[in-house]
């Protein structure tokens, strides 16, 4: 994600969303908006609901595993004297059928909107009404604590917790 130092603390944080409400006015974004969008291509994506004392995660994607683009922007970063790309996901609030995991989401594009959203020259990709995000067409179902370990890299991650 991109970093930035907190000036109340003077602690380097990183963030890894940018929200599209204020993508185009927020210094830390404006740039790289205007000029370095890109796209992250995934199957799919996990989600932590909050639970009274714990999170459940849960597996979004299109049906069947389809290709999935995130909207997203990267810059060039220094870190520790390396030049790195960083990048960021473009997050929205959620819609009404994943809005019980969570209140934000990634902008998911399907693959022709997403070409769209690289060529686009506006400063509000998103009132563009070439672009329609594909969120409704996304399915989530919970699934077990294995995909909370980074290590853990198995069809299991995504096995839902139903079938377990």
């Amino acid at each position: 994600g991109y970093s930035f130092i907190n000036k109340q603390n003077n602690i380097l944080q990183n963030v890894i969303n940018s929200r599209l409400e204020t993508i185009n006015t927020k210094l830390l974004f404006k740039d790289s908006y205007l000029k370095r969008k890109c796209i992250i291509l995934a199957n799919g994506y996990y989600e932590w609901k909050r639970n009274l004392n714990s999170k459940s995660p849960y597996y979004i994607s299109l049906p069947v595993n389809e290709l999935i683009c995130f909207a997203a922007i990267w810059r060039n970063e220094n870190r520790d004297g390396n030049n790195i790309k960083a990048c960021s996901i473009i997050t929205k609030e959620a819609n009404s059928n994943l809005s019980f995991i969570h209140d934000r989401m990634p902008f998911v594009l399907s693959v022709n909107d997403a070409m769209k959203y690289l060529e686009d020259t506006s400063n509000d990709f998103s009132s563009n009404n070439l672009i329609n995000p594909i969120d409704n067409d996304l399915d989530s179902y919970e699934v077990s604590n294995f995909v909370n370990k980074p290590t853990n890299n198995s069809k299991n991650c995504i096995t839902p917790l139903t079938i377990l």
